[in-house]
């Protein structure tokens, strides 16, 4: 959880970039998110750039949209570290659904914990991602398969992917 606070708390205090002559946050990620929650409401195209807005476009579904108004109207400082609570403790808690002992989900968090780094401090979604598809894991492990359907439809949902291989 301290990762998620620092780095929130980092992106938002560090100075905003230029792009294409207009200055853009270092939390462009969330940004993205935030404003696809008004733009879906709005009935505008999530797809297409919003370059007063964000520097790059919106790739997930309309669930993930709508899902994002949770957290669209607060100020950013508290949506960006409720968004990157929301990566860590999803991961934590599907690391926590496996079936290692705690020394071994203590090596495995460890390992992740310089990736999930670079994700919180890109304000991007693959902490939430990898933690629903471990949690689905771990639960068909635990022999609760409606659980884990869940998960991957979640995924599903939230990822926009159209097909599975």
């Amino acid at each position: 959880m301290a990762l998620a606070l620092i780095a929130s708390v980092q992106l938002v205090l560090l100075a905003h970039q230029t792009f294409a002559g207009i200055v853009y946050t270092d939390y462009n990620n969330y940004v993205i998110f935030r404003q696809s929650f008004f733009h879906l409401v709005n009935g505008e195209n999530l797809y297409i750039p919003y370059p007063a807005e964000h520097w790059d476009l919106y790739k997930y579904s309309p669930a993930f949209a709508l899902v994002m108004g949770l957290l669209a109207y607060l100020p950013d400082i508290i949506g960006l570290s409720l968004w990157n609570l929301l990566n860590v403790l999803v991961l934590f808690a599907a690391i926590r659904m496996l079936p290692f002992g705690v020394k071994t989900q203590c090596l495995l968090m460890l390992f992740i914990a310089l990736e999930l780094l670079t994700s919180l401090q890109n304000a991007q979604s693959n902490g939430l991602l990898c933690g629903l598809m471990i949690a689905a894991y771990g639960c068909l492990e635990r022999k609760k398969a409606l659980w884990a359907a869940l998960w991957i439809v979640v995924v599903h949902n939230i990822s926009g992917v159209t097909e599975w291989p």
